[in-house]
């Protein structure tokens, strides 16, 4: 016997849930996009979601963002620019015109979790701060310069005694 075609159903159903799941991740993209132009800043919806023990947050995570027009208009909305967003977020900013694809996640807090199992009331009894010996976080580039507005917002005056 000579088998010359192959049905393959299981790669039928699987391309059929493929392009189901990717109708429905444009569907919400449609409905963020019109949320942001439509809707009042508080009355859009985060897709959003947290594990707690005892009332402390063990874990969170969400559905993020993976639009680039969609991160403008909801910065817009805060009050930033494009430039702004450009020169403060590059890395999330360039991501996004690459085309990143819709994605969630969640992510374990083990610091959290020490705390509990070395029953510790601080946080900062357990966790190891990623900064080097000057308070900076390379990877992030942190600490960043903040504008005037920016300190004023948050309420804190810096007086430089010479």
């Amino acid at each position: 016997m000579i088998i010359t075609e192959r049905k393959n159903v299981r790669n039928e159903e699987f391309q059929k849930r493929l392009e189901k799941n990717y109708e429905e991740q444009q569907n919400k993209l449609m409905q963020q996009q019109k949320a942001l132009e439509e809707k009042e800043p508080l009355d859009i919806l985060a897709y959003q979601y947290d594990l707690v023990c005892n009332g402390i947050e063990l874990s969170s995570g969400a559905v993020r963002n993976h639009d680039p027009e969609i991160m403008i208009k909801a910065f817009e909305i805060a009050g930033y620019s494009k430039k702004h967003i450009e020169e403060k977020f590059p890395a999330m900013f360039n991501e996004f015109h690459y085309g990143a694809p819709p994605h969630a996640g969640i992510a374990p807090g083990i610091d959290r979790i020490i705390m509990l199992i070395a029953n510790e009331v601080n946080i900062r009894e357990v966790i190891a701060f990623p900064m080097n010996s000057k308070a900076q976080d390379l990877l992030m580039g942190a600490p960043g310069t903040v504008t005037e507005k920016q300190l004023k917002d948050v309420h804190i005056k810096i007086d430089v005694k010479e």
